[in-house]
């Protein structure tokens, strides 16, 4: 094969491309079929031919012929939509789970239209010259950093040869291929990698040996297909998320660099890094803030300030903090955006400070009441109303799911599986943070959601506590509870987060008693503190 013969990693991998797309073009080629975007999946032929005769009926303004033809389509497309789960997608549940959700939200509409994104002095319906004013704008981003000075990273002489990558190790990661992900600019399927995993993987393996030893990366794996998301509403070019799809192989190869650099500084990373590590999690961050807060708040004459982009308990170096954030972003080339960071501050005094005015590149800070952590909303009282608010209303939204596929005759325990995968996890994100601190209006109030579900599900002429029991669904405050306990267990045997609980009585006062094995109980002054998550936690532990 040309892979072996050719000298660089470059070369290598544009021979292995090549081979693979000619091969692609020969054995698997292309097929073209007309499809309208708009067309429901269990429109018909059938259908269809009867909707052109009614337009046909209604543009000779022959009324008794567009009745006839209107009450006849409307039957047509009822049968259609009762038959259509049971006939096509009711076996996709066990036999393909994916492509049954897939399925689930086509019938229910809930695909999403393609954002259009103003730019001044362009028209939305120039595509070309907007994907070009959308890719200066990303790149510019990397543009605007200085190039990478190599004589001013550390030298470790003699330096360790690169390692080198066996053939059935490549074996083995292209058999863990995702076949649902999407190919790259290169337009090698995964699905076709994962297939041929055996014929790929000693030329893949020369490539990327040949890649490690030169220190160069092939072209074909630095590129990528772009899709631009909207971070803010309406989308602006400048409040973009670029997410690449890059090549197949590219992402076998970087992955074995990944392991080695986790698995070597694995035991440096700091404790209060929460994302994209193992055993970490959102959960845990907001669980350690809102810990802070309600600590700190239960002394009295206590002023915390939350900063969006920086925390800190001692107001009167808060500025000093921001100064210093401000300072580093800049060494490091990145770009704070001090009209986007707002600050709260939060206090129970009965004489309220006076804030001072907080600044981030000389623009001062708004401050609010309400502040949006990571998909929860914290309040300057600590209090849980805006973000039951914020759940309910989303939660509520989605119960629109269980209503579209009622018409399509879904089974009971089908639509359970929808609730239970598209609604419910609506109510219990980061759940072990705020649940210790519901009111019963508000337990009630999320309780409502589970309610509106089970009576669309199985109608209203039966009680809520016999429709859990016969869907078999826990109660929400149930639920909540359960993952509660079941959070606080994990931290107990948490080596990363065990010291978020207190310690046990027994190893405090080195005494052997029946309560040695117990946490020791936190002093709260107040019920606020004392109904929090982390003393909410400890009494749960004590008594299980």
């Amino acid at each position: 094969m040309e892979v072996f013969t050719a000298h660089t990693a470059g070369e290598k991998c544009l021979a292995l491309h090549e081979t693979l797309q000619s091969k692609i073009d020969e054995f698997f080629p292309l097929k073209s079929i007309r499809l309208h975007h708009q067309d429901r999946p269990w429109m018909s032929p059938a259908i269809k031919s009867l909707i052109r005769a009614r337009q046909q009926a209604f543009a000779r303004e022959d009324l008794a012929t567009w009745k006839l033809l209107r009450n006849k389509v409307q039957r047509k497309i009822n049968d259609s939509k009762k038959s259509y789960y049971n006939n096509k997608i009711k076996a996709l549940k066990k036999e393909h789970a994916a492509q049954w959700h897939k399925e689930i939200k086509a019938m229910a509409n809930m695909g999403r239209n393609d954002p259009i994104i103003n730019i001044e002095g362009l028209s939305p319906s120039d595509h070309r010259a907007t994907a070009d004013e959308i890719n200066k704008t990303l790149a510019a981003v990397i543009q605007s950093l200085p190039p990478l000075d190599t004589s001013l990273l550390p030298a470790y002489l003699p330096a360790q040869e690169a390692p080198s990558i066996k053939p059935w190790e490549i074996y083995q990661k292209l058999q863990k291929v995702k076949t649902k992900k999407a190919a790259g600019p290169d337009e090698i399927p995964a699905k076709l990698a994962k297939e041929f995993a055996y014929e790929l993987s000693a030329p893949l393996a020369d490539v990327l040996n040949a890649s490690l030893v030169q220190g160069s990366i092939p072209d074909e794996w630095k590129r990528a297909i772009v899709v631009p998301i909207p971070k803010s509403k309406p989308p602006s070019v400048n409040e973009l998320r670029p997410i690449s799809l890059t090549s197949i192989l590219g992402k076998v190869a970087e992955s074995f660099v990944a392991e080695w650099a986790v698995s070597d500084i694995s035991n440096q990373v700091d404790p209060q890094q929460f994302g994209c590590l193992r055993g970490r999690s959102t959960t845990h961050c907001l669980l350690n803030l809102t810990d802070e807060l309600f600590k700190a708040t239960d002394e009295p004459k206590t002023l915390c300030s939350l900063v969006s982009t920086d925390f800190s308990k001692a107001f009167d170096r808060l500025q000093n903090d921001l100064t210093d954030l401000d300072k580093w972003s800049h060494d490091q080339h990145m770009v704070l955006h001090p009209k986007k960071c707002q600050v709260m501050h939060i206090h129970f005094s009965k004489a309220a400070p006076v804030p001072y005015p907080l600044y981030l590149n000389d623009i001062e800070l708004q401050q609010v009441k309400v502040m949006r952590i990571l998909g929860v909303f914290l309040q300057a009282d600590l209090k849980w109303n805006a973000h039951v608010d914020h759940i309910c209303s989303r939660a509520s939204q989605r119960l629109y799911l269980l209503r579209k596929l009622k018409h399509f005759h879904v089974p009971t325990e089908d639509l359970v599986t929808v609730y239970v995968c598209y609604i419910r996890p609506v109510t219990e994100y980061a759940a072990p943070v705020w649940h210790p601190g519901l009111t019963n209006t508000q337990t009630q109030r999320i309780e409502k959601v589970q309610r509106r579900a089970v009576r669309i599900i199985l109608g209203s002429d039966i009680a809520y506590s016999e429709a859990c029991t016969l869907l078999r669904l826990p109660s929400l405050h149930e639920r909540r509870s359960s993952l509660t306990l079941n959070f606080a267990k994990s931290l107990l045997s948490s080596e990363l987060y065990r010291h978020f609980l207190p310690d046990m009585r027994g190893n405090i006062s080195s005494r052997s008693t029946r309560s040695s094995t117990k946490l020791n109980l936190q002093r709260c002054r107040t019920e606020r503190y004392r109904n929090s998550a982390i003393p909410h936690m400890t009494r749960l532990l004590n008594d299980s």
